[in-house]
């Protein structure tokens, strides 16, 4: 397969070579009480596990020229399959293809793609329970719990498909165009300044487990930034690794004086994004699926163009008939 231009996953339109875009990975859903949903939510069937990766397209169904401030969401994506990647999925086939097998060993970017575009990427959704409990086992606690972590622990590894997607940069600010934006903007600030105050009595990492724990607990209440109910918690905490996860290794990094707050507050604000991106999409009837067009160098503008003055004429209607 050659070059070609890559699909949108929010407007559908395909994505030409330089455009900017955000990258982002898609879990699908593990949950069997899913499936056959309808589809009544955003994430209903797949849902995003990371803070989105700003880029350019490269032209062959992959990001390339990010700058040096997006490092930090790269080091996550990273960390993140570290923790959960099924390894040596499909091993046969990729020694069949002189592929670089699927392992933490060869974990990177580039590698991340060639075996995205194969299918090959499968995560373990219960890594983290199991981490979890094993740390509370060995803390001690009450019989109850004790049961509980030991049920938790003993959960076998079950797989779910990862895959990539693309999102035209205007196409992002677009869905980010909204005034209570702002106010969460000055809550990230605050959030951030309030990290920056307790760094300052406590520069301790912990392990990726206890600060998941807190993450959970915690975090998500200091001075407000999580606690606005346009923030449903199932926006960042769906059912294996979430943003959130992203969250804790970027303030790891942050203790460990490996990133300055500058960066902090970058990451964080990019979530809040995520967050305002997913209520749109929720607002435009919009679910995250994988995407097609791949192999196409076809734009066909001129159908696009076609069907969306169609949408903008049938929106005109219905308001004429006071469905605003």
């Amino acid at each position: 397969m050659g070059c070609w231009h890559e699909t949108c996953a929010i407007s559908h339109l395909p994505i030409i070579v330089g455009e900017g875009v955000y990258w982002l990975l898609l879990t699908k859903n593990p949950y069997k009480d899913h499936e056959g949903q309808n589809g009544c939510y955003v994430a209903d069937h797949w849902y995003v596990r990371n803070v989105p990766m700003l880029g350019k397209y490269d032209d062959y169904g992959q990001i390339e020229k990010w700058g040096k401030n997006e490092a930090v969401f790269e080091k996550t994506i990273m960390g993140q399959f570290r923790l959960d990647l099924i390894q040596n999925f499909a091993e046969e086939h990729t020694k069949a293809i002189m592929m670089d097998t699927v392992s933490n060993e060869n974990l990177s970017v580039e590698n991340l793609f060639r075996w995205f575009n194969r299918g090959y990427v499968r995560i373990d959704k219960n890594v983290i329970d199991r981490e979890l409990a094993r740390e509370r086992l060995v803390k001690g606690d009450d019989d109850f719990r004790k049961a509980h972590y030991e049920k938790q622990l003993a959960l076998e590894v079950e797989q779910s498909e990862v895959i990539s997607v693309l999102v035209k940069k205007k196409v992002w600010e677009f869905m980010c165009r909204d005034k209570r934006l702002e106010e969460y903007y000055k809550n990230e600030l605050l959030f951030c300044d309030t990290v920056i105050t307790h760094d300052k009595e406590e520069r301790r990492p912990t392990s990726s487990s206890e600060y998941h724990a807190a993450t959970r607990f915690d975090i998500i209440d200091v001075d407000g930034l999580f606690r606005q109910d346009i923030f449903n918690m199932a926006t960042f905490l769906p059912f294996t690794m979430s943003p959130l996860i992203a969250l804790n290794m970027v303030m790891r990094m942050y203790c460990r004086k490996e990133i300055g707050v500058d960066l902090l507050r970058r990451f964080v604000k990019r979530m809040v994004e995520l967050a305002f991106v997913q209520i749109r999409m929720s607002s435009l009837r919009i679910g995250w699926q994988p995407t097609t067009g791949a192999g196409s160098q076809a734009t066909n503008l001129d159908e696009h163009l076609a069907f969306h003055v169609t949408c903008a004429k049938l929106v005109e209607t219905m308001g004429k008939r006071g469905y605003w």
